[in-house]
């Protein structure tokens, strides 16, 4: 076959793949919903899947995993676009005066790129929610480089794991990836009834990120399963040497441990931008994410983790000036217990050097617990041990006059329950800025 023959044979094949994948003719449809399909239980599509308005690249398919080509910028929605779709989203807490901005902020106006809710409903059909996976097509979030703190709402509520995950995205560009994401038990609640309101947003940070969703993708009882594999290795920051046995878990929710030499092997995640974190007693959580595809090929990566320690008044400062909130991951207590050990003591002392240099900040101090014990039982423990710091601060001379504690139990996890290390990272400590603009 001659080199112009082999050319036109490669044209013929993109061309028909590309009219086999255009030819999907429920992409260009605002809503789909199917039951009882192949894929899943419930399968419910809110947008369209179009790239932003701007169609895809021959051959592309979005679902695969693969990235797109960077893509021109600014654009905007349709009349049959669903809210929060195939827009510019700029977090309300952008400040014009900022100079810190990516091109997605510059090139749009308030009050047209301030995020949307995106409000999901689908029928039920009398299906019981044994597990929920969300696919979110995600274009040019950089929180990272742009010192953004996104909080995700699912019906008004935060949830923090998600949180975890947007936070660690970096998609420079600008182009769009697909990721997918487990939803934790402790949250199906919210997929019950057949309607979740979902809204990403900072309103604290000055920076300019915007952002854009294609569409996103509910799974109800997921049946296909995923084929991708990650391998990678564990190691401590300060040293470089193999950490065994840490928890390696992707945002699919597929998990693995690290062996003798730090490394692991993660299987069966779902094609597109996997967020990938690795956690150990004793040092702070590491994130990396990774382009995955659906074919049964291992990609490398390598995670750092860094040693729990103190955090000097000066950087808690500046963690809650730049996020609006910060964890404290050094305050201990007693098992089953709000009584404060002394080994704490070194971290609330910088806490309230910070706390005094900023009297006038109204914040919420919180407890939170994993879900052993009963609901009502860790709800009380963590109110308890909310209130714990609050008087130790007080006896040491802190005004605590704009703080309010508060308790939530086992309702906010941040990881998964059913591992210790999940568990240990779940009991926590959190200060959260309330009602202020940094």
């Amino acid at each position: 076959m001659t080199m112009k023959r082999k050319l036109l044979f490669t044209s013929l094949l993109l061309l028909l793949t590309t009219v086999r994948i255009c030819a999907q003719s429920d992409w260009k449809k605002p809503t789909v919903f199917i039951l009882n399909g192949k894929d899943a239980d419930i399968v419910y599509r809110y947008g369209d899947v179009d790239n932003l308005n701007q169609g895809w690249s021959p051959g592309y398919n979005p679902f695969t995993g693969k990235t797109t080509y960077p893509h021109r910028f600014p654009f905007k929605p349709t009349a049959a676009d669903p809210a929060g779709t195939d827009r510019i989203m700029v977090a309300s807490g952008f400040k014009n005066t900022s100079s810190n901005t990516d091109g997605y902020t510059s090139s749009t106006k308030r009050p047209a790129n301030l995020p949307v809710p995106l409000l999901l409903k689908w029928p039920t059909s009398g299906i019981e929610v044994s597990k929920a996976v969300l696919q979110i097509f995600l274009d040019d979030f950089q929180p990272g480089i742009f010192a953004k703190n996104y909080f995700v709402y699912i019906d008004n509520e935060r949830i923090p794991y998600l949180e975890y995950l947007i936070n660690n995205l970096s998609q420079s560009g600008p182009v769009g990836k697909l990721v997918t994401i487990d939803i934790l038990p402790q949250y199906l609640k919210f997929f019950e009834d057949g309607e979740v309101k979902i809204l990403i947003d900072d309103a604290y940070t000055r920076n300019g990120d915007g952002y854009a969703i294609d569409f996103i993708q509910l799974l109800i009882n997921p049946k296909i399963p995923a084929k991708g594999i990650v391998k990678g290795k564990v190691v401590n920051y300060k040293n470089d040497e193999p950490i065994a046995n840490a928890l390696v878990t992707a945002s699919n929710g597929a998990q693995a441990y690290t062996d003798m030499n730090g490394q692991f092997r993660l299987t069966g995640i779902t094609a597109g931008l996997a967020v990938i974190h690795a956690g150990k007693s004793g040092f702070k959580i590491a994130f990396a994410t990774k382009d995955v595809t659906d074919k049964d090929t291992a990609d490398f990566i390598k995670l750092e983790l860094r040693p729990e320690e103190i955090t000097d008044a000066g950087a808690l400062e500046r963690i809650i000036r730049e996020k609006g909130q910060l964890e404290l991951r050094t305050i201990f207590f007693d098992v089953n217990s709000s009584t404060i050990k002394p080994a704490a003591e070194p971290q609330l002392k910088e806490l309230a050097i910070m706390l005094n240099k900023n009297a006038g900040m109204k914040l919420e101090l919180s407890g939170h617990t994993d879900n052993a014990g009963t609901d009502a039982g860790n709800l009380q423990l963590s109110r308890q041990r909310a209130e714990a710091v609050l008087a130790w601060l007080h006896k040491n001379g802190t005004d605590i006059s704009g703080i309010v504690p508060q308790g939530y139990g086992a309702a906010k996890p941040v990881a998964d329950n059913n591992t210790e290390e999940g568990r240990e990272l779940n009991r926590r400590v959190e200060i959260r800025v309330i009602n202020e603009k940094l």
